[in-house]
């Protein structure tokens, strides 16, 4: 292709105004830290992803006043 398309401009090509980029993870959410750029339109942006802390895997805290 570069002997073909030798000394022809490169095109450039703008995003329309509806469009935007997100980075998502490998569930499709919104992530900061996901691993995909991908490009949608505005009213179809994907949901952020939330962050769900379990108590049980979180350590608890101590108290030295307990009543039982």
């Amino acid at each position: 292709m570069g002997k073909i398309l030798k000394g022809v401009p490169e095109a450039t090509y703008s995003m329309p105004e509806n469009m935007v980029t997100a980075r998502i993870n490998n569930s499709g959410q919104r992530d900061p830290n996901g691993n995909r750029v991908e490009y949608f339109y505005k009213e179809f942006l994907p949901a952020e992803q939330t962050v769900i802390i379990d108590a049980a895997s979180s350590p608890a805290e101590t108290s030295t006043d307990q009543l039982f």
